[in-house]
This record gives structure tokens, sequence and C-alpha cells, in this order.
């Protein structure tokens, strides 16, 4: 149930009903424990148990202030820093500000506080990754606008596409005249043996048969 349109205002809501409720209860639960009806029903140890659930009830929405608000502050704070350094970046092309060694933060906690703080952090490296494979990509296309022989273009693509997936070793292969040849290799031993591997081979024909039954439609 809502009182209002804030979180911490209906948990202090609630927790002070809780504190009235048991100061009213309390006193009438001690006359069934034995406690003599003339002093737990007594107006003034009604009054004390109702401070008494009022002051409890204070501490309690103190602590949740002080412990659980810092933190939701900070993933706010962390998400506006965020927001902003998208925006600039989109202008400036500056990405550097927010990276997920500058911008993430503490999970110190085993619950929804620190899940939250963790998911951010999962947010910051997943978009940083992802800049990375755009940035990768768009040097990609700047090599292969500007490269206009086939081999420094297939160099050029291989080492983007490394970076980009962060692969140990790789090649680019092509059928040349009719025979399968390798344009470019990084980290790949024995790269002429490829050309006769089955594997390599079942996938350029079936790349083919893909690329005919395109064009044809």
């Amino acid at each position: 149930m809502r009182f209002t349109s804030r979180v911490f205002d209906d948990l202090a809501i609630w927790m002070l009903s809780v504190g009235v409720i048991i100061g009213l209860v309390f006193p009438p639960a001690l006359v069934v424990f034995g406690v003599p009806r003339a002093i737990a029903i007594s107006p003034f140890f009604f009054g004390v148990c109702l401070l008494a659930g009022v002051a409890v009830a204070g501490i309690n929405i103190v602590l949740t202030r002080v412990v659980v608000m810092p933190r939701l502050r900070a993933l706010v704070a962390g998400m506006r820093q965020v927001e902003d350094d998208i925006k600039d970046a989109t202008f400036t092309g500056d990405w550097s500000r927010c990276d997920p060694d500058t911008c993430r933060l503490p999970v110190d906690s085993d619950d929804v506080i620190g899940e939250s703080a963790a998911g951010f952090n999962r947010l910051i490296y997943a978009l940083t990754r992802s800049h990375e494979v755009e940035t990768r990509v768009t040097e990609f296309t700047a090599t292969m606008s500007t490269q206009l022989e086939l081999a420094p273009l297939c160099t050029g693509a291989l080492a983007s596409f490394l970076a980009a997936t962060n692969a140990a070793a790789g090649a680019v292969l092509a059928d040349v005249g009719g025979k399968l040849s390798v344009l470019a290799t990084f980290g790949v031993v024995e790269a002429g043996a490829l050309c006769e591997n089955d594997h390599v081979r079942l996938v350029m024909q079936t790349a083919s048969q893909r690329t005919s039954s395109y064009l044809k439609a």
C-alpha cells in the first residue's frame, strides 16, 4: 500500500504505524503474562509504551536513511554521470570520461543494493564494449575506403575484427580464380593448410550457395 509518491516516506509511515500499534497492544498483553492490571493498563504505562514504540520507529527511520539512502544516491549519481558523459561524447567524440574503472560502483553488500551496483557495473562494461566494437567497425570501414589493393585491405579488415572480438588468431580466405587462397592471416600456424581443411571448404561452399540464392532472388 502506498501513501505518498516517495518510498522512504511510505516506509516512515509504516514504521510509525507499527510502533504505535505495538505501544497499544503491549500493555494488555502484559496482563496475560501476569502483570497486575492496575499497572499494565494505567495511562502512564500506556503513554510510556506508545513513546517507546514511536522512538523505536524513529530510530529505524534514521538508520534506514543513514545506511540505505547513501548507497541509492551513489547509484543515482553514477547513472546521471553516465548520462552526461554519453551526451557530451555524442558531440565531442571523447568516450574516455566514463569506463569500467572510473565509473564503477563498490559492491559491498550481498543484497538487492549490492545487486543493483553490480548491475550498474555490468551496464558500464557492456556500454564500453559496445563502443569499442563500434570504433573497430568504423576503423574497418575507413580501411576499406582508403585501400584499393586487396592484400592491404584484407590485412586491415582482419586486424580490426580481431581487435573487436579479442580473438588470438584469424585468417581471411577467398575464392580467387576458382582456387581458395589465403589473403591475410595472423597468429595461424601453417595458414596454407586452411585451404585444404574440409570445414573451411564446407563453409566457403555454403557461403557461395547462399550468395547465389540471394542474387537470384
